[in-house]
């Protein structure tokens, strides 16, 4: 009962000061599967109407050292409709914008068969000069060095209607739980049985 009032007050006291959290925040959280290790993020996007505006960004390390970086629940992804995804490294004073160059679709939606719900990154480059990015480490410990990531997706119909999706991720908080994925001190499931 002490529970629900205090709750009830809590609530109040925010509705009468107009201070009720908005939805401007990244939350995250590592996890420790089976045969691999992942942080996800859920950031915050702009296609409210879409309902993609909890974008994830997400990284896979497995057991047998492939990792996946993908996008989630940021697009309808489609093939064939000229899709471009450009990353914004916001606290780089210049040459910040990467446009993914090399990626792959994956989570293929069962009532819409043309259209993917995840996107995997393999390979980024500086719409500026030219630097590659090319493995999911590398771009890792790019994401690692940066404390906030815009990202831009759209293809030929949003870009059309005005609609692309315009995300972002607060990094800074979640640095450690990437380089804990990354680093070989941390294990899996499995691998903690066997050592």
């Amino acid at each position: 009962m002490k529970k629900t009032l205090f709750t009830l007050a809590l609530l109040i006291s925010f509705v009468s000061f107009g201070q009720i959290p908005s939805k401007n925040y990244t939350v995250g959280k590592y996890i420790q599967g089976k045969n691999y290790k992942a942080v996800h993020l859920t950031g915050y996007g702009t296609d409210v109407s879409g309902g993609y505006d909890t974008p994830s960004l997400r990284l896979n390390k497995f057991d047998k050292g492939n990792v996946n970086l993908y996008l989630k629940d940021i697009f309808p992804f489609e093939k064939d409709e000229n899709l471009e995804v450009i990353f914004i490294f916001q606290d780089e004073e210049k040459n910040k914008e990467w446009k993914v160059t090399r990626s792959s679709f994956g989570c293929q939606n069962e009532k819409y068969p043309s259209i993917f719900e995840c996107f995997f990154v393999n390979e980024i480059t500086n719409i500026s000069t030219g630097e590659i990015l090319d493995s999911n480490i590398k771009i890792a410990e790019k994401l690692i060095s940066s404390n906030e990531l815009v990202i831009k997706v759209g293809d030929d119909y949003s870009k059309e209607e005005g609609d692309s999706n315009v995300c972002r991720f607060k990094l800074k908080k979640f640095k450690k739980r990437f380089k804990k994925v990354l680093s070989s001190k941390y294990f899996s499931k499995d691998e903690e049985l066997m050592n």
